[in-house]
C-alpha cells in the first residue's frame, strides 16, 4: 500500500469520489477487496481498480535434526532423508538462477546430480508442511 502514486479506498465508491483513502500503515484484511486508484502527474486519477488481498502466511522451516543429507560434497549422487514426505527439490546456482526441480513423494532421496557442473548449489527441499534451504558441494 505504499506506491508514491497509487490511492487504495474501502469502497468503489470513495474512490471515485476521492473520499477517505487509506492510510499507508493500515492492515489488510484477507479476502477483502480494496480499489486502487493511479494518481498522474497532474492529480488526474484513474478509475478504481478493484483488488482482492489474499494473505498468506510463510512456509516454516524444516527440522534441522530431522534432515539428512549426505554425501557433501558429493561427485553423483546425494541421499536426502526427512522424518516427512519430501514433495520437491529445487536445485539453485549461487545467482539465484533456478537450475533444476524435482518432484518426489517419499521420506528417502537418490537424486542424481552428476549433470551438474562441479561448483556450490543450494537446494530447497520441500515437504508438505515446509521447506528449508541447504548449501550442497558438486565435486
Amino acid at each position: 500500500m505504499d506506491q508514491p502514486n497509487i490511492v487504495w479506498y474501502v469502497t468503489y465508491e470513495d474512490a471515485l469520489n476521492n473520499n477517505n483513502p487509506l492510510e499507508n500503515n493500515r492492515p489488510l484484511e484477507n479476502d477483502h477487496v480494496y480499489y486502487a486508484a493511479i494518481i498522474d502527474h497532474n492529480g488526474c486519477s484513474s478509475l478504481p481498480t478493484p483488488i482482492t488481498v489474499t494473505i498468506t502466511l510463510g512456509i516454516k522451516d524444516l527440522d534441522l535434526a530431522a534432515l539428512k543429507y549426505y554425501p557433501n560434497p558429493t561427485d553423483s549422487e546425494i541421499n536426502i532423508s526427512y522424518k516427512e514426505a519430501i514433495r520437491t527439490i529445487e536445485v539453485y546456482d549461487l545467482l539465484g538462477k533456478l537450475i533444476k526441480v524435482e518432484k518426489f513423494n517419499s521420506n528417502d532421496i537418490k537424486m542424481n546430480v552428476s549433470n551438474l557442473s562441479a561448483g556450490t548449489y543450494i537446494f530447497r527441499i520441500k515437504t508438505e508442511s515446509g521447506s528449508q534451504f541447504v548449501k550442497i558441494i558438486k565435486e
